[in-house]
């Protein structure tokens, strides 16, 4: 059993080890795409806001074999209900991609918008204040596309730059009469500009980076720029965590459970009993109340019901397990992903065993209590609870010391449940028939997988 425990401390120093690393930067989304007259347009966003909010954009590109003007409408559509748009107008060559411009408001990451909290305050993804999102999604509406040629007549908002000191005049005999002059110079300028934007986005995009994680680590008063970054204010109108929540388990086992076994033979002299453990797949249905979901404190409460046979090596026999778990978590601090878990449990066994001139039959219930911590994965989405617990029988036959457990229990994308348990020279419950009685040591087993049939809430 040593050995065992000291597995499970070693896990539970690396998983905290890791868990507890905080991240800096918001990965890229992508919504849905579509193509208009051979462009391409991929609206994206960050998946959660950073300390100046939440970044939307457009990447485009130019699929045709001439240049040509993109226009159209962005918008993200926040969490709040509340729709936040800008407008691009991008001057695209053959073959040329751009991820969005809004002029001299352009970004090297795409970005020709920002969603802030005074726009909406967002939804906290998971139990750290750190993840909050204020986009549900991102769509591009009122697209156009046109031929660079006729830049004059279908861009009216772009603002003819002057570069007669730039640009060399082309030579009027190589002229035709279809030449047009101002787009020539427009898209020739508009080339030249964005050659020499994209090196000083990208500079300014690094400084960016750089202020938001000295934001991250500083106090407001020590920030380079508290104006353009600022740590946000934790509102609890963002917080949309539902209080509680009802589900439908069910799922498959298998159990390796020690009982009291009597060999009942014709001769007299031979009739025993001994210790054994009967070895059995199990049908569990179950359901699982999260309570309290939106506070520093939670409580899960599963009642939970088990039917077993033995079909394998000549044997027969069901098993029967009810009862209730209940666990009461509590969040160490609102930074740390990790949770102290406190169990009890009810469980009442019964059931019989036959094999040949073996047999046996209990009825016992017992009180499980014990500690755990449950280590929470990115959104919640996903968490690993180590722990050790005590079963406690209330029948006061052989074997009536609490057995020590070691368990892990975990759940995957809300949605599956998984537990393993396991005990050396676990308690022997059941009917002695005989006095002479061969006590060997026998170990408990448990796995169980299970799913989530309906939710309620």
């Amino acid at each position: 059993m040593k050995p065992l425990i000291q597995l499970i401390s070693s896990a539970l120093l690396l998983i905290f080890s890791v868990s507890i690393k905080a991240q800096q930067n918001s990965p890229w989304k992508t919504y849905t795409d579509q193509i208009v007259n051979g462009v391409l347009a991929v609206p994206g966003s960050h998946e959660y806001s950073l300390s100046g909010g939440q970044g939307f954009a457009v990447y485009l590109k130019n699929q045709n074999k001439e240049g040509v003007i993109v226009t159209g409408l962005l918008t993200a559509k926040t969490t709040c209900g509340k729709n936040v748009t800008t407008r691009f107008n991008v001057n695209l060559l053959a073959g040329q991609s751009s991820s969005g411009s809004n002029f001299d408001k352009t970004s090297s990451t795409g970005q020709t918008g920002v969603v802030t909290e005074a726009d909406c305050g967002g939804v906290r993804l998971g139990k750290s204040y750190d993840y909050i999102n204020r986009i549900n999604n991102v769509v591009v509406s009122d697209l156009k596309v046109s031929p660079l040629s006729n830049a004059s007549n279908n861009n009216t908002d772009v603002p003819t730059p002057t570069i007669t000191k730039i640009f060399k005049e082309p030579v009027v005999q190589t002229l035709t009469p279809e030449f047009d002059s101002t787009a020539y110079y427009r898209n020739n300028w508009y080339s030249t500009r964005d050659s020499l934007m994209l090196q000083i986005i990208q500079l300014k995009n690094m400084n960016a980076i750089l202020l938001d994680s000295l934001s991250r680590r500083n106090s407001p008063e020590k920030m380079l720029n508290p104006v353009a970054i600022s740590k946000p204010v934790i509102s609890k109108v963002a917080t949309t965590v539902k209080p509680w929540s009802l589900s439908i388990l069910g799922g498959l086992g298998w159990d390796k459970l020690p009982l009291i076994a009597n060999y009942d033979t014709s001769v007299a002299m031979y009739r025993a009993s001994y210790t054994y453990s009967t070895s059995h797949q199990v049908l569990q249905l179950g359901l699982l109340a999260k309570l309290f979901n939106d506070k520093q404190i939670n409580l899960e409460l599963s009642p939970f019901v088990s039917y077993g046979i033995n079909f394998l090596n000549n044997q027969t026999g069901s098993h029967l397990t009810y009862g209730l778990n209940a666990c009461v978590l509590a969040g160490l601090n609102n930074t740390l992903p990790v949770k102290l878990a406190l169990t009890g449990n009810y469980t009442g066994r019964n059931g019989s065993w036959n094999e040949s001139v073996n047999s046996a039959d209990y009825n016992y219930n017992l009180i499980k209590y014990g500690a755990g911590l449950r280590f929470l994965g990115k959104y919640n989405k996903f968490w690993i609870q180590p722990g050790v617990y005590w079963d406690n029988p209330n029948a006061k036959i052989t074997g009536t010391a609490p057995s020590l457990v070691a368990a892990i229990d975990a759940e995957i994308a809300n949605k599956w449940r998984l537990n393993f348990s396991y005990s050396s020279d676990y308690l022997n419950q059941g009917t002695q028939k005989y006095a002479t009685f061969f006590n060997g040591q026998q170990n408990y087993f448990s796995i169980r997988i299970l799913g989530t049939f309906s939710r309620l809430k």
